[in-house]
């Protein structure tokens, strides 16, 4: 599969209207933390949810454990009412994420799913909220709790609001005896009843382990392990506590869920695992299927792997990387239906399981460590800190037994850098965005290609190339939806705070992603630090969007939640021409 910048340069000859976005405020509105206080980095998760009935947008912040909702107008301004609530941590554990629902025929429920408060790696809990108001001072103590799993990290509902999907992490977390608590992943399935109120008594729970579907009844492995694996699956990191291997379900630890619009299935990244879990959370409650996504062959595609170079300086190798999908959104185009990932990448370092860490630089690597088969151009530039040798190179993937020992024959790295679209029923890939993200920010953001916040003291400028050697433009997140017809994709980089806009046009095989804008809010010279304190640092660290459309009151207003900068952007989409 080729980049599809070739076929976007001859799209856009002659007429064309480029879509692009524009802040509706003059400044981003900072949020403040649990002390009231303004404090760059303050938060690692910033999570939204809209109430299109009282015009209401909730933003949630992880580690100072507040809620500030805003009411905002139809130009897109902030309305006259504003509410905080704060929670104790050391009470309610950290929020992590925020859901509202409101059926057609029943009462509305907020949802907010927090972690255990005294161990992480214990179950959380979801707390059901009645809506805030124009007529609420306060939004009041939850009518309904629920005990979820270990670290319940994203939620979604169904579109009738009947069932809400919780993903739970299951995070490893080091007990005073310096062993591991650490769980297995799992997803929980609440089944809520019509007239919701502080009168239910109970509410049903099914539960949905990846065990079930990898493990035999004594831990081991079931055959389809292996299947997986051969396919691409990474049965990483493959943790040891009390120097006894772990089963494989707890090293599943699922990270975001879609749900497709018939509420029958459900689709799960594993994101350190390299794939995708299928889940019936309708009547078998299970999982049906885990699909690994395998690895990106860079044969016909470019980037730039080094921080050493002071720029952009993309250069093609004959290595892979694996997809490693994050975020996940569902689409449907010519009545056919589609899985968009992001294909974000992470890595693993737990030094409590035997100093497990599956990543070290390209110039790291002994000659002992790589395979005799391996290509001596690519031994040379595994070596040149300018090419590969600042690379964050697998230890664990792409690797053989020669000579009694694991050696490096495939040199592979973590997330496609980029998105992938995919057929909604098998999971096969259709077509994706691969080096045109890094090229489109080269050619219109050079200054700050690939920055990232490494130290209050640095500047943007300092920074570029930071997240080069890891996952380049580094997608946190993805956003759909509809502006005069035509269908949209917002890509938000969860480093340098670059905005992609995307329009995509129905194919034969699938819809094909045109890039028309780019945005970046926020200065470049100035120290990270002044720049915040300036209130100009941009959208730094975006961790969620929310998009109103063509079909909703407020329409085409973009809302960018950046977390590192602990802010609300609001923007207008418009049509250049």
């Amino acid at each position: 599969m080729r980049s599809l910048l070739p076929l976007v340069a001859v799209c856009l000859s002659g007429t064309y209207a480029i879509i692009t976005i524009t802040p509706s405020t003059n400044t981003p509105i900072q949020l403040t933390d649990r002390n009231g206080d303004l404090m760059l980095g303050a938060s690692t998760l910033n999570k939204m949810a809209w109430d299109e009935v009282s015009d209401m947008l909730y933003i949630l912040a992880k580690e100072p454990s507040k809620l500030t909702t805003f009411s905002i107008t139809t130009e897109g301004a902030l309305g006259a009412l504003s509410f905080n609530t704060t929670w104790d941590p050391i009470l309610f554990g950290e929020p992590l994420d925020i859901e509202l629902c409101r059926p057609n025929s029943g009462t509305p429920r907020l949802a907010i799913s927090f972690s255990d408060p005294t161990n992480p790696a214990y179950g959380g809990k979801v707390r059901f909220y009645n809506p805030l108001s124009t007529q609420s001072n306060e939004l009041g103590e939850p009518f309904y709790t629920a005990r979820v799993g270990e670290y319940p990290i994203d939620m979604k509902f169904t579109m009738d609001c009947s069932r809400l999907a919780v993903v739970n992490q299951g995070v490893p977390f080091q007990l005073n005896n310096g062993n591991y608590e650490d769980p297995g992943g799992s997803v929980y399935v609440l089944t809520l009843p019509a007239q919701f109120t502080d009168t239910t008594d109970h509410i049903s729970i099914d539960f949905i382990y990846f065990n079930d579907f990898l493990e035999d009844p004594s831990g081991g492995d079931l055959p389809i392990v292996a299947q997986l694996v051969e396919q691409g699956f990474r049965r990483m990191p493959t943790r040891i506590d009390n120097q006894t291997p772990l089963p494989i379900g707890r090293n599943i630890e699922p990270t975001s869920i879609e749900i497709a619009p018939n509420g029958n299935t459900a689709y799960v990244t594993l994101e350190k695992n390299n794939a995708v879990a299928v889940l019936d959370i309708n009547t078998l409650m299970r999982v049906n299927n885990i699909i690994p996504f395998g690895f990106r062959n860079w044969g016909n595609f470019y980037m730039d792997a080094s921080e050493s170079d002071n720029g952009p300086r993309f250069e093609n190798y004959r290595i892979r990387s694996a997809y490693m999908p994050g975020s996940v959104q569902w689409i449907t185009s010519n009545d056919t239906d589609y899985l968009i990932t992001v294909d974000k990448g992470v890595m693993s370092e737990k030094p409590g399981y035997d100093g497990f860490v599956d990543f070290k630089r390209g110039s790291s690597f002994t000659p002992t460590e790589l395979s005799e088969d391996l290509d001596t151009s690519l031994r040379e530039k595994l070596a040149d800190p300018s090419r590969l040798g600042d690379a964050f190179i697998s230890t664990v993937d792409g690797t053989r037994e020669e000579s009694t020992f694991q050696k490096i024959v495939n040199i592979t790295m973590f997330g496609g850098r980029g998105i992938s679209i995919r057929d909604g029923q098998t999971l096969e890939l259709r077509t994706a965005l691969v080096d045109n993200l890094e090229r489109k920010a080269q050619d219109i953001y050079a200054s700050v290609f690939n920055t990232d916040f490494t130290d209050p003291t640095r500047s943007p400028q300092q920074d570029r190339d930071a997240t080069s050697p890891t996952f380049g433009p580094n997608i946190g997140y993805i956003e759909t939806g509809f502006f005069e017809g035509k269908k949209l994709m917002f890509l938000g980089s969860k480093s340098s705070g670059m905005i992609y806009i995307y329009v995509l046009v129905p194919s034969i095989d699938c819809p094909q992603p045109y890039f028309h804008s780019i945005y970046r809010r926020g200065g470049t010279i100035q120290t990270w630090q002044t720049l915040y304190d300036n209130n100009n640092i941009g959208d730094l660290g975006i961790t969620n969007m929310l998009y109103l459309d063509d079909s909703a009151d407020h329409n085409n207003l973009l809302f960018v939640a950046s977390a590192t900068a602990n802010s609300l952007s609001i923007y207008r989409v418009t049509d250049e021409n």
